[in-house]
Order: structure tokens, then sequence, then C-alpha cells
């Protein structure tokens, strides 16, 4: 998914990245990292899984980039 396709999911499930940094215990920039970013040293797998989860998909379809890449690396 498109990172702005990630917070509209996110924002119609009532879920703001301010309330899940709170609930991770990390900074909303770093949520914000989790949603936009392809960089991995960002991504922390267990958030990726979480947003998955709440948008109730596959974490393969909310960040496909991330397996793609590991699948071709």
């Amino acid at each position: 998914m498109h990172p702005a396709d990630i917070q509209a999911e996110l924002k119609k499930r009532g879920i703001t990245q301010a309330a899940l940094a709170k609930e991770w215990g990390i900074s909303g920039v770093i949520v914000s990292k989790v949603v936009r970013s392809r960089d991995t040293g960002y991504v922390a797998k267990d958030h990726m899984l979480d947003i998955a989860r709440r948008l109730d998909m596959p974490v393969e379809a909310v960040f496909p980039w991330y397996y793609v890449e590991r699948k071709s690396a």
C-alpha cells in the first residue's frame, strides 16, 4: 500500500499515528517513519504487523516493499 492509503485506512478506523505512538511507547516521528519509510532501519516488524492487524489485512499487502526486497536480496 502507498503510505497515504495506510494513513487513510487507519483514519477510517479512528486510529491516529499519535495514538499508536502513545500505545507503543515511542515517538510519533517513529510511527510516521514506519508508515512512510522504506528504510528498514526505521521499521520494526512488530509495528508493521500491528498496523496490518488493525487494518485486517495481511502484512504483505500493507507493506509489500518490505517483503519483496527481502525475497530478492
